[in-house]
């Protein structure tokens, strides 16, 4: 390899080291740029505070609704003299501002997304009212400013403010003390530069600067000169003590003019001659109220209309600060009476309670105008807010009072002055109607899922709603929401804070949807307070004269109240009745009992259900209930009887006791007693049980039963009967026996124990001799018989042979019946010579069978004595007595 080669070998490799080495670092670039980009980005913080009146005492308020911005800009001069100055101008202009938002209700404000390390101007402005501040942010957050509004126009900006002086309500002592110097309030001669202008007014004229104060003529101008009117910002009227002699014709179409052009009006009580189009006042406004005089109300509470938006902010506002002890409720004095009604778009602000009296309205104008040409607005106050007395030519500030705490209607006043001259929020009639599907809602706890539509519709048939309506929902107790959407994105729902955003505008004649889903938790122990509830929709905007607000009824139905006292205790066998089916409920329905009535219930304790259905299966649902009932065993019947009864000694006797029964059969035992001594007892079966003895002894016995019970029959016993056991006696009768062929034994059987026999009784002997015949007249005495005589006839042989067809063979037929018995054997004798031995025997036994049959032939019987035993048997007992008999 020469020396070249290698020399450019090493070169393309450096080359291509130094290109891998610029690749990984360009790599290595991209890749820190974003982090460090996003590092830059990360580096902001929060700048927060409070903005307040231009009092800095204990006294001072907390402002809601100001705009607040820090910007890195030049802060433009405000434009002076009268302006359209709407909210679609309320946010910062200007180069340089990063954040701003306004002011809650309390005064306070948080701006996000500061870069730090910067120095800003940050700027507090409700309209004209603005001041400014340099604020340096560093890496930390910066709180807890406390922010005031210019106490004069070196400190910031005010609106140039005019007021024609009355000689009974002091305006300006309230601007006073709200925290405006003293130096402020000047005349019009512009040498001072106060912003608060005096003008005497043309009526009954309240305090001047100096002598050379002008009139309220001068300020209103001529019908051909209105500029000096349109230099202010604001134009305040309080009370002249009349009416008249306030407004001439030119004055009142420049105030008219001046309006419309974006001024703004106070005026109060008689002023009210600058509002009322009515003769002998002839105000070129149209009409925004029924103008018409009254009697003076009585002072008292008023309830402000939290029914917009501005209203619900003072209604907190005042509860904040401590003018009201109840939210949307205000304490008014030098309460007036001058009209009965607004016209909307006008606003009610506040309503004395005593007699609905409107105290408080506004309107913006040109009156009616749409939302986008809408630029002055009016405030009007029914009552005095500062109250005094003074005669012309007094100067300003005696007819005030020293500065201190604010009272209620003045307080209403602060807030009703930075609201006027902020930036006109325009308002509108709204043309917004609210439905629900269904309604009433109708739940039933633990259902999960259940869903109602909320409809909102623009009835307006020309005139579309803008993007600035926010729907909320408020929901029982009782229910909780799992999902708030709209199926059109027509809304923008949020479901944490049940409020929808609009994404457009609701055209005419439109409407727009959203459906809300909830879930019922189970009811709490003891059931919900109310069967009913409301799900309530406001659609707000701040561009609405009110709010439109709608509610569903919910019908949270509950099982119907079920009143069931226990029944008392009933015996087996006793069929369910109302007595026992007895519940009752305050709702009307029908009761369905298990078990029925009519039903027998086992023994024992017993559970009672009901079903009850509610007429009313919209407010109710079904309903269930029980009670324990406790059925105890019945005390069954229980009757004993025997079998016989007499009865003869040592003869069984049948008890049986017969239990009544119900529907089941009784089971157990009977116990069987004679007196207090047991002599058996039976298992029961059929209702049935006995008992068999042969051991009583004769005499009287009383025989009860007792019945053990079972699981449906308590125990029992019976009532006692009387079982006789009877004896009989055997013995001759004391009459002669007669001896001879045929020998007689009187006899008589007589009952022992009873009038007559309980049984038969039967007559045997015993001990008979061979050939004698025992007779018994009669050989059976029958139950029921008395004592009875009975003959015995003992028959001897001759006197048997005497009887004709006594025995099997008379007489003169032995020969025959010898032959007979002979007879088979002829054959045998024929057969073999050597069986005639036996022939012989056999002969020799015939004949004395002949002889003793007969008992002729010349035999004579030896005279014999036998001892006969004489028995009488009934059953299992048995007498006996001992005889002789001797035969001849």
């Amino acid at each position: 390899m020469t020396a070249s080669s290698c020399s450019t070998r090493f070169i393309s490799y450096s080359i291509c080291r130094a290109y891998g080495l610029v690749r990984i670092g360009i790599s290595a670039l991209l890749f820190v740029l974003p982090v460090l980009g996003l590092q830059a980005r990360a580096q902001t913080t929060t700048i927060s505070g409070t903005v307040y009146d231009p009092r800095t005492n204990v006294n001072s308020l907390p402002l809601p609704g100001v705009l607040v911005y820090v910007t890195t800009g030049t802060v433009a001069p405000l434009t002076p003299g009268v302006q359209c100055l709407t909210s679609s101008s309320s946010s910062p202009g200007g180069n340089g501002v990063v954040s701003y938002t306004n002011t809650a209700v309390d005064g306070t404000f948080t701006l996000t997304n500061v870069p730090v390390n910067a120095t800003y101007t940050l700027v507090i402005q409700a309209g004209k009212w603005r001041r400014q501040f340099t604020e340096t942010v560093a890496t930390i957050p910066l709180t807890g400013l406390a922010l005031h509004m210019p106490s004069d126009h070196t400190q910031g900006d005010i609106p140039l403010i005019a007021i024609a002086t009355g000689s009974v309500d002091g305006l300006e002592c309230v601007l006073r003390d709200m925290g405006i110097a003293d130096t402020e309030f000047t005349d019009d001669n512009g040498t001072t530069g106060g912003r608060i202008h005096l003008y005497t007014g043309s009526a009954s004229s309240g305090v001047e600067i100096n002598a050379s104060t002008p009139t309220e003529n001068t300020l209103m101008g001529t019908a051909t000169n209105s500029s000096l009117l349109n230099s202010y910002d604001v134009v305040m009227f309080p009370c002249q003590g009349t009416p008249s002699g306030q407004a001439n014709p030119a004055a009142a179409a420049n105030l008219l003019n001046y309006a419309n052009a974006g001024g703004r009006i106070f005026a109060t009580h008689y002023s009210f001659a600058w509002l009322n189009p009515g003769v002998p006042y002839d105000s070129d406004f149209p009409p925004v109220a029924n103008w018409g005089s009254g009697p003076n109300p009585i002072d008292g509470p008023a309830t402000i209309n939290t029914g917009f938006n501005d209203g619900a902010t003072l209604a907190q506002w005042l509860l904040n600060s401590g003018a009201s002890t109840a939210y949307g409720q205000v304490n008014l004095t030098n309460t007036r009476n001058d009209l009965t009604a607004i016209i909307p778009p006008t606003q009610p602000w506040a309503t004395l309670n005593s007699n609905n009296d409107i105290m408080q309205l506004t309107f913006n104008t040109p009156v009616g105008a749409p939302a986008a040409n809408q630029c002055g607005r009016v405030l009007f106050n029914e009552y005095h807010v500062y109250n005094i007395s003074v005669l012309p030519g007094e100067l300003f500030p005696v007819e005030c009072s020293g500065v201190g705490k604010m009272t209620p209607q003045e307080e209403m006043l602060e807030y009703a002055l930075y609201d006027l001259s902020s930036f006109v929020t325009p308002v509108i009639v709204p043309t917004l109607s609210i439905t629900f599907n269904p309604s009433p809602m109708v739940v039933d706890q633990g259902e999960n899922g259940d869903m109602v539509t909320v409809n909102v519709t623009n009835t307006s048939t020309t005139t579309p709603i803008d993007s600035t309506p926010l729907l909320t929902l408020t929901l029982p107790a009782g229910l909780t929401a799992t999902a708030l959407t709209d199926p059109t994105g027509g809304w923008i729902c949020t479901l944490s804070t049940l409020s929808c955003i609009r994404s457009n505008g609701i055209p005419a004649s439109g409407s727009d949807s959203v459906v809300l889903t909830v879930n019922v938790p189970p009811y709490p122990a003891g059931g919900l307070t109310s069967y009913t509830g409301s799900i309530g929709v406001t659609v707000s905007s701040a561009n609405f004269s009110n709010n439109v607000t709608a509610s569903d009824t919910v019908v949270f139905q509950q099982p119907p109240a079920i009143t069931w006292p226990t029944p008392a205790p009933i015996v087996y066998g006793t069929a369910l009745t109302g007595t026992q089916l007895n519940a009752t409920s305050p709702v009307a329905g029908s009761f369905s009992y298990s078990p029925a009535a009519g039903t027998v219930l086992a023994v024992g304790s017993q559970t009672l259900k009901v079903l009850f259905t509610p007429t009313d299966t919209t407010d109710y649902t079904t309903s269930t209930a029980s009670v324990t009932l406790n059925v105890i065993p019945a005390t069954p019947g229980l009757t004993v009887t025997s079998s016989p009864n007499p009865g003869f000694l040592s003869n069984p006797i049948t008890f049986t006791a017969a239990i009544s029964a119900l529907s089941v059969l009784p089971t157990g035992t009977v116990t069987f007693y004679d007196g207090t001594t047991q002599i058996g007892s039976g298992t029961v079966s059929a209702g049935m049980a006995t008992c068999t003895t042969s051991a009583l002894i004769a005499g009287a016995h009383s025989i009860t039963a007792v019945y053990s019970g079972d699981s449906s029959y308590g125990p029992a016993t019976s009532g006692m009967i009387s079982e006789t056991i009877q004896d009989f006696k055997l013995a001759e009768s004391g009459g002669s026996v007669t001896a001879g062929p045929v020998t007689t034994y009187p006899l008589l059987i007589t009952p022992v124990g009873g009038a007559t026999l309980p049984g038969a009784v039967i007559m045997s002997v015993t001990g008979t001799p061979l050939g004698v015949t025992p007779v018994f007249t009669p050989g059976t005495v029958t139950a029921n018989s008395g004592t009875t005589s009975v003959t015995l006839q003992m028959e001897s042989p001759d006197q048997l042979g005497s009887r004709p067809a006594r025995g099997p063979f008379g007489s003169g037929t032995l020969p025959v019946a010898l032959g007979m018995f002979l007879l088979p054997f002829a054959a045998l004798m024929r057969k073999t010579a050597c069986r005639w031995s036996k022939m012989v025997v056999l002969a020799l036994m015939s004949a004395a069978l002949a002889v003793g049959l007969t008992g002729c032939g010349g035999v004579i019987l030896t005279p014999q004595t036998s001892t006969l035993t004489i028995i009488a048997t009934s059953g299992n007992l048995s007498h006996s007595i001992t005889v002789s008999l001797t035969v001849q």
